[in-house]
């Protein structure tokens, strides 16, 4: 597991002022597995450290059925 942050702290040092996309969108993207972070609680991260990885088969699984 890569070093997590949270999506705030990613959008800002990810993205040009004015081009960052919603942070909605980006909890989408996890959700969907697009991009590699967590939710822990209610708060959304992301693994800084691989998250161009995609999803293997059993995680997107897990993740769209509990």
């Amino acid at each position: 597991m890569g070093r997590l942050v949270s999506i705030v702290e990613y959008r800002e040092k990810r993205f040009m002022t004015g081009s960052a996309p919603d942070l909605r969108t980006i909890k989408k993207l996890i959700d969907e597995c697009e991009i590699v972070g967590r939710k822990i609680g209610k708060k959304y991260y992301i693994e800084v450290d691989d998250y161009y990885r995609e999803c293997s088969p059993i995680e997107r699984d897990i993740l769209h059925h509990g």
